[in-house]
């Protein structure tokens, strides 16, 4: 019996280096890249393949850019760029090096009552930004909040955010 190929292992996707996987999810993986026109790392979160076959979820994808790119506020992730090369949709976002709340979380078992709160706080001014411009996150959960090296907090993962007033448009 033959052995069978081996699928092509992606090491570049256009101007983006791929370091490392950083993870999978239901819409596709995320890897650590470096964006060499510009010499910073980013995460580049990638469509699976199978999905780019399907319109519907392509448009999913370039809407959480869109929507990514509407929001300028220090405790929400920021998108850098979005592309297709090698047939790939990907998204360049802002790479955080600290984890998700929920990582935190299965480590420590609680929060002080002092990062808690610096934690709700952090979200909830994402939440009002997002909100003062129609937008409804849809999808907050320990998994979607980020936290630098620094306690910075990142909402992230748009992907489901929906606009809650008719009047805004992409």
């Amino acid at each position: 019996k033959k052995p069978q190929p081996k699928e092509k292992l992606l090491s570049q996707l256009g101007e983006y280096k791929l370091l490392k996987k950083l993870g999978q999810g239901g819409m596709g993986a995320v890897y650590k890249a470096l964006q060499t026109s510009l010499d910073r790392e980013v995460a580049l979160k990638v469509l699976s393949k199978e999905l780019t076959a399907k319109p519907a979820f392509i448009k999913r994808f370039e809407r959480e850019a869109k929507v990514m790119a509407k929001l300028d506020h220090p405790n929400i992730l920021r998108c850098f760029n979005a592309g297709k090369s090698e047939g790939l949709h990907y998204l360049a976002i802002e790479f955080v090096e600290g984890g998700s709340v929920q990582d935190q979380l299965k480590k420590r078992g609680k929060f002080p009552i002092g990062d808690a709160l610096h934690i709700a706080i952090a979200v909830g001014r994402a939440l009002e930004h997002a909100h003062d411009l129609g937008l409804i996150h849809r999808d907050i959960k320990p998994d979607n909040v980020l936290l630098t090296k620094k306690g910075i907090v990142k909402v992230a993962d748009l992907g489901l955010a929906e606009y809650g007033r008719k009047e805004i448009r992409l």
